[in-house]
């Protein structure tokens, strides 16, 4: 038993859930708390809003810019404002860890109109998905030792539909040999590399399992 092919909404998210609880800026002893709505995004477009976001909230910082450095993975906002800013992320939230957001103590980071975050920035894009069916045996992946039937690389852009197909963008693991007739259901889901639940929201999606008698 082997999968195919599949055809794939890419209308998942990389900031979800908790992914999207926020960090606070203060400036001048005004707080701002930035909770980023979830979405799929790239690092440009985490820019973008958060520039847009600094600019509405706390317009005395006169933020000007937010400069990603792709060599190092910095992240920064220039700001014509005299005071500091200082910045602290939640304990459970992932935009904090994004941006590299101290969770339990606010620390001071804007110097002489830069505030840069202390680590690399990172949003991992979704490229590969893995198909687990419950009722098959699965075997050990080498990715986080998650179990999976297939896997499946992502070859379109976010907000189009994945066509995959055997051999060029669905790997199955292995052969499987399972008798057809314990079989009345099969329950299916997708996970991403790092072990989380897919959510399509509410697109539907399908795939194709060839059966041969052995």
């Amino acid at each position: 038993m082997v999968v195919v092919g599949a055809e794939l909404p890419f209308s998942m998210y990389n900031l979800d859930g908790i992914y999207v609880q926020g960090v606070t800026f203060t400036y001048n002893g005004t707080p701002f708390v930035v909770v980023v709505p979830a979405g799929y995004y790239q690092i440009g477009d985490l820019q973008t809003w958060l520039l847009t976001a600094l600019q509405t909230a706390l317009p005395a910082a006169g933020a000007t810019s937010v400069i990603y450095t792709a060599t190092s993975g910095a992240l920064s906002v220039l700001f014509s404002g005299a005071q500091p800013f200082s910045v602290q992320g939640t304990t459970s939230g992932s935009l904090g860890r994004i941006l590299g957001c101290d969770p339990l103590n606010a620390a001071t980071y804007g110097v002489a109109g830069v505030l840069t975050f202390p680590c690399v920035a990172t949003l991992s894009p979704v490229t590969t998905l893995f198909l687990q069916i419950a009722e098959i045996p699965s075997v050990l992946t080498s990715t986080n030792n998650m179990q999976a039937f297939a896997r499946i690389q992502l070859s379109a852009a976010p907000g189009s539909i994945v066509m995959a197909n055997s051999g060029g963008s669905v790997y199955n693991n292995n052969t499987y040999l399972t008798p057809i007739s314990t079989l009345s259901s099969l329950t299916c889901v997708l996970y991403t590399p790092d072990g989380t639940l897919v959510n399509l929201h509410g697109v539907e999606w399908a795939f194709t399992i060839l059966i041969q008698s052995s």
